[in-house]
């Protein structure tokens, strides 16, 4: 430490120097800022470490680094665990401790949402056949005029297989006529092309003629015997 002496000039009482007694100046203690950015990171991320310091003359360091440093600077460090670093720092005061520790922040993992279970579809069973479906005696060609209980049975038939006749009234399911009109042949028309393959392919016809022939009613016997299951 440096002792400075000094002089007081005592011209008001003697006119001469005197000397008087030396004073020691005061030493100060070092001051340390020391600071982490972040102060939490990931596992196995960086942190900057910076310090600044007053009154010191040399600084350590020690814990999660090691070494000596100068008075004020930043270094960065990479962090696996939660360490503690400590600086310590010498000057003509004394000396000076600081520490601080740089944390492992902790993640939540997201979880794996659980699949929706797939629901098993319930097999439709195949229609039994209906033992109410209209069995015909059609021996003629049937078209617009004729009359019969064999063109009620047709239209019994045409409604059951979703070719209505009519949606109410005349020739409406439950309400068949014995007349053969142009409502008839409309369905009639509709059932040919439903079973072109069957009726009009062999014939060479491009569309349903509404005359319900013997290559009609051969394929109204298939369709009836499968419904029926007793085969083709």
């Amino acid at each position: 430490m440096r002792t400075f002496s000094f002089y007081v000039l005592a011209a008001a009482l003697f006119g001469i120097l005197l000397p008087i007694t030396p004073i020691r100046a005061q030493t100060l203690q070092p001051i340390i800022t020391f600071t982490a950015n972040p102060q939490s990171v990931t596992q196995g991320g960086s942190s900057t470490l910076n310090w600044q310091t007053q009154y010191a003359t040399s600084c350590t360091a020690s814990g999660g680094w090691t070494g000596s440093l100068s008075t004020n600077g930043a270094q960065s460090v990479t962090v696996s665990t939660t360490t503690s670093y400590t600086l310590v720092c010498m000057g003509s005061g004394g000396s000076a401790t600081s520490t601080i520790s740089i944390t492992i922040a902790t993640t939540t993992p997201t979880p794996t949402p659980t699949p929706s279970p797939i629901p098993t579809p319930t097999p439709t069973p195949p229609p039994a056949p209906n033992p109410t479906i209209p069995l015909c005696e059609i021996s003629r060609t049937l078209k617009v005029g004729a009359r019969g209980d064999d063109v009620k049975c047709l239209q019994r038939y045409l409604n059951w297989a979703g070719f209505r006749i009519a949606l109410i009234g005349s020739g409406s399911p439950g309400n068949e006529t014995t007349y053969f009109g142009n409502l008839t042949r409309q369905a009639v028309m509709r059932w040919q092309e439903a079973n072109r393959a069957e009726v009009l392919t062999p014939l060479g016809l491009p569309n349903g003629t509404g005359v319900f022939g013997m290559a009609s009613f051969n394929a109204y016997v298939r369709i009836v015997r499968i419904a029926l299951g007793v085969g083709s």
